[in-house]
């Protein structure tokens, strides 16, 4: 799309489990294996959200399990 800049980042790890991906925006939320971890406070992507949405842009994610994630992310130009 001409009026917006649009970055994808993907990865080859583990995935995001279907069940946690609809979650994973929200503040605090770490997902079933980040509560095992024990890493983490749950913030970055509701920040990064939030960031994005006061510039007028937005984030999504993309998930297969067993075979990574990925967010797409943008920004008007």
């Amino acid at each position: 799309m001409g009026d917006r800049l649009e970055f994808c980042v993907e990865d080859n790890g583990p995935g995001i489990d279907a069940l946690d991906l609809p979650l994973i925006f929200e503040k605090f939320y770490r997902g079933r294996r980040g509560v095992r971890v024990r890493k983490g406070s749950g913030m970055g992507l509701a920040i990064t959200r939030a960031i994005l949405a006061a510039h007028g842009g937005g984030i999504e994610a993309a998930s297969t399990p067993g075979s990574g994630a990925s967010f797409r992310f943008w920004v008007p130009l």
